[in-house]
């Protein structure tokens, strides 16, 4: 990612409600933040200050009953859990905002160069190098990316800026 705002969500996982299940974000003061309200109210804080206008890889990770956070290929934080991530069978995927009902907020402003969600697999669960290729499918895994192609009508707010750039400013789609 590559943000130029703070106090923001890079993606959450919502149910029909627009009650969020799980959130990624940037808080107020730069700290990555992970919230699971649906696990014990968890909101998991990077020990890493963000700057803005500067790339970050983040990954985050579920193995067992750890959630990993690595941020340019560092473990920054481990965070025990317990149960279910989300509680609903209809969610939905976010992409740069929270949503409530029909409005948006905490709009994230600035670049995601690639999304993944991988299913079934824990990718890292230690200090990793960032590779410049793309991942292909791991056995047993599923592995879901938006770099190249992405239904528009669930990431809304996201623009393809070009071949490798998703952008997304306030919201809206502009040239």
């Amino acid at each position: 990612i590559y943000s130029i705002n703070n106090n923001c969500c890079i993606f959450n996982i919502t149910n029909i409600n627009s009650i969020f299940n799980f959130l990624l974000g940037i808080n107020n003061t730069n700290n990555i933040i992970i919230s699971l309200p649906n696990n014990n109210n968890i909101n998991i804080i990077s020990n890493t200050i963000i700057n803005l206008n500067k790339w970050y890889n983040i990954s985050i990770v579920r193995s067992n009953n750890n959630i990993y956070l690595f941020i340019n290929g560092i473990l920054d934080i481990i965070q025990s859990i317990s149960g279910s991530i989300t509680s609903d069978s209809i969610l939905y995927l976010v992409i740069g905002s929270l949503i409530n009902q029909t409005t948006l907020y905490n709009n994230f402003n600035g670049y995601i160069k690639e999304f993944r969600i991988t299913k079934n697999v824990a990718r890292y669960t230690s200090n990793y190098l960032i590779k410049s290729i793309p991942f292909g499918n791991i056995k047993g895994g599923l592995n879901t990316t938006f770099k190249e192609n992405y239904d528009i009508s669930i990431l809304k707010n996201i623009k393809k800026l070009n071949d490798d750039y998703l952008y997304c400013v306030n919201n809206k789609i502009t040239k």
